[in-house]
């Protein structure tokens, strides 16, 4: 019991770091008062689901120029946020039945842009067939397991870096071994980002989560 709650519990830890890195960049890591943060949000009993949801909508709140120039470089930037989903998740749980159209406007749109990327398939992302075809089932379906498309979201991004990416980055790589060696872990990782979202923004590579809906 004790190993699969320290299973669920770094789950919980890896999954809002990669969510988080996905938005701000490099530095590729966690500091100890992110960590912390981390801890007292599971603490208080926040989902998943939720925590994320935060990150997300601090991101895209970023409206005013100053927000925009500036680095985000902690988690407690998205702190408020968390917090307040946190509040309208409880507030459903109590019986609240306000937020069922938006989820489900949420999928329809989601399964919308699934579709349409499906029947356009660009040609140099056709590996990514099989992904969205199990993303367009489960949008198809009335109730949605968030954390399924989630996962899913990840192996899109996997492929991208696997299967594209380091195919297209192949020839400097071997040119410049030695010093790709001497790079570190996070200069790597933040390449990757970038290519991925350079990518995705080519391809017009949809995103699956309802979290960006």
């Amino acid at each position: 019991m004790t190993k699969i709650k320290d299973n669920q519990r770094s789950e919980y830890f890896q999954t809002i770091g990669r969510h988080f890195f996905r938005h701000r960049g490099s530095p590729f890591f966690l500091s100890s008062k992110d960590l912390d943060l981390i801890t007292r949000w599971e603490k208080m009993g926040i989902p998943l689901r939720v925590v994320m949801e935060g990150i997300t909508r601090s991101f895209g709140n970023r409206g005013s120029k100053q927000h925009k120039q500036s680095k985000i470089l902690s988690l407690s930037y998205c702190q408020p946020q968390v917090v307040k989903a946190f509040q309208q998740y409880k507030e459903r749980k109590v019986g609240s039945r306000k937020s069922k159209p938006d989820s489900d406007d949420k999928r329809k749109k989601a399964r919308a842009e699934v579709k349409m990327f499906l029947k356009i398939l660009p040609i140099p992302v056709t590996f990514l067939k099989d992904v969205y075809s199990q993303a367009y089932e489960l949008l198809s379906q009335s109730q949605v397991e968030e954390e399924r498309l989630e996962l899913l979201d990840e192996e899109v991004e996997r492929l991208l870096v696997e299967k594209f990416l380091q195919k297209e980055q192949g020839g400097r790589e071997q040119k410049d071994a030695e010093t790709d060696r001497r790079e570190n872990v996070d200069q790597l990782n933040t390449s990757k980002i970038k290519g991925v979202k350079q990518l995705r923004e080519r391809h017009k590579i949809p995103y699956i989560s309802l979290f960006y809906y």
